[in-house]
């Protein structure tokens, strides 16, 4: 293959995965709030569908707990978590909420759900935690003969609230079914995976909210199971891994159901981890139950990885997330700067060769196999390798993805202000910029590059350019500063190439 067919190919992939990005997936919305949808779904096995009647709490109903992450709301009513805000983090100047009840609560047993039960809790007002302070908040409720106890456990410094529910006789149940109700939104973007999420048999699993409309979906040896955004996640992590899991999706609300039938004790204990928090990846690792592949870098994880980590920590020294870019996309250039001098002089040699393939095309151009062999023997003869120009391109192709999706998803660059009117790294460009800046090296750089392709094909490359300054204006701002310094160092290192270098 001669090196022009692979550069075209190359060129092609960017350009297809590029433009379907920006013409078919919709742009990430950052907002949590939960959004009410209209999908329903009937019953279809024995995991019968409810809708338990709730009416809304009145303030009164409602004690409000306050640590150093959450603003936590409980509803006296039915012993249950009412709401739940991130102090840390705002959206329109105002906190983050990410969890409301909205017509199930995000814990109860089937058979209780209709059942109207008074609560009496320990606290009766609300509650300001003091640093490092843990409370518990205790609800207690009697059921025929059993009593029921929802016991929270509160810390102020961390997004972890720890659950412990108990019943007694469990006699007086004819079935045992926890279910764990999560609202559903109605963002859709293939970018950024939102949605039900669970961890199977050490898979990650997410699911799309449309398959669960018409079918009900089931996992064995499930470590957690939770609601994620896009920066954000809900998590349940019971003390003991569930055995199996049923996901199903009524009104506007992710059902997950455990069938504990086969308990025989005469009390029931389910105590677990509820997470209302960040996807940040060291807070993640912290919290153990493998909830750490929560945070999805997909299928250039093992880059993405390192890449995050590294501009982290550049950022532990300079305090700005867009120069710990500039600084990681300088050490990646370092990286990849053997590689790409050995590019750029092989695409050199290729075009001294050009009147001699050009001669030999026009001899043979009625004998397709002879064409090849000639010039095959005219790349041996100079020892020039006319994959030498590309190969280098393609393996930094997966560095640009796996930063691409760092970008995307990681926390640590929401919100995040580089200088001048970028203010979020995260977002595309309020007033375009960088995007243009980034066409405008690209062209120059274009330019420079020695090129062994027709005086045709060379003017179709010069509008490649253009065209990815258009799919780029959409593109994280962060993401784009990262390819306008690669290019400058580019059009540096093909300078120095070009009138330094035989």
């Amino acid at each position: 293959m001669e090196n022009k067919k692979l550069l075209y190919f190359v060129l092609s992939f960017i350009f297809i995965w590029s433009a379907y990005n920006v013409f078919f997936v919709s742009d990430p919305e950052d907002k949590v709030e939960i959004k009410a949808t209209k999908s329903t779904v009937s019953a279809t096995d024995k995991y019968e569908n409810k809708i338990i009647s709730y009416q809304p709490p009145k303030e009164s109903d409602l004690i409000e707990i306050e640590s150093d992450s959450l603003l936590i709301k409980f509803d006296k009513k039915i012993g249950s978590i009412y709401s739940v805000d991130l102090k840390k983090y705002t959206e329109n100047n105002d906190k983050i909420n990410i969890y409301r009840f909205q017509s199930q609560p995000l814990f109860y047993i089937d058979e209780l759900a209709q059942e109207n039960l008074v609560f009496e809790s320990n606290i009766k007002e609300n509650y300001v935690l003091n640093d490092d302070e843990t409370l518990i908040l205790e609800f207690a409720s009697n059921y025929k003969t059993s009593e029921i106890i929802n016991k929270f456990i509160i810390k102020s410094d961390s997004y972890v609230i720890e659950n412990d529910f108990t019943f007694t006789e469990l006699s007086n149940l004819n079935s045992l079914k926890l279910n764990f109700s999560f609202p559903d939104t109605d963002v859709d973007n293939d970018l950024v995976f939102t949605g039900p999420t669970l961890y199977a048999n050490g898979d990650l699993v997410e699911i799309k909210s449309d398959d669960l409309k018409d079918q009900l979906h089931s996992y064995n040896f499930v470590d957690w199971i939770a609601y994620q955004y896009k920066y954000f996640a809900i998590g349940i992590l019971p003390g003991k891994a569930f055995e199996s899991i049923t996901v199903s999706k009524i009104d506007n609300s992710i059902k997950y159901i455990t069938d504990l039938d086969s308990v025989s004790d005469t009390s029931f204990n389910f105590s677990s981890d509820l997470y209302f928090g960040p996807k940040d990846v060291d807070y993640l690792n912290s919290v153990g139950s493998n909830f750490q592949h929560i945070l999805n870098f997909g299928f250039f994880s093992i880059l993405a990885k390192p890449l995050l980590a590294s501009i982290k920590f550049i950022y532990s020294i300079v305090g700005n997330y867009g120069f710990a870019i500039i600084a990681i996309t300088v050490l990646i250039k370092l990286f990849f700067w053997p590689l790409t001098n050995k590019s750029y002089s092989s695409m050199k040699s290729m075009q001294k060769l050009q009147p001699e393939m050009q001669k030999i095309r026009e001899k043979f151009k009625n004998d397709k196999e002879k064409l090849n062999k000639e010039i095959m023997n005219l790349y041996k003869e100079n020892r020039v390798n006319p994959l030498g120009g590309c190969l280098p391109m393609i393996v930094q192709i997966p560095v640009f993805f796996a930063l691409y999706k760092v970008l995307m998803v990681s926390i640590e660059l929401r919100q995040a202000p580089f200088i001048f009117h970028i203010t979020d790294l995260s977002v595309k460009d309020p007033y375009y910029i960088t995007p243009l800046i980034m066409g405008l090296t690209m062209f120059i750089q274009q330019k420079m590059s020695p090129t062994n392709l027709d005086p045709m094909q060379a003017k179709v490359m010069l509008i490649m350019p253009v065209v990815f300054t258009f799919m780029f204006l959409n593109f994280p701002s962060g993401l784009v500063l990262y390819w306008l310094v690669n290019n400058i160092l580019t059009i540096g290192q093909q300078y120095y190439i070009n009138n330094y270098k035989n």
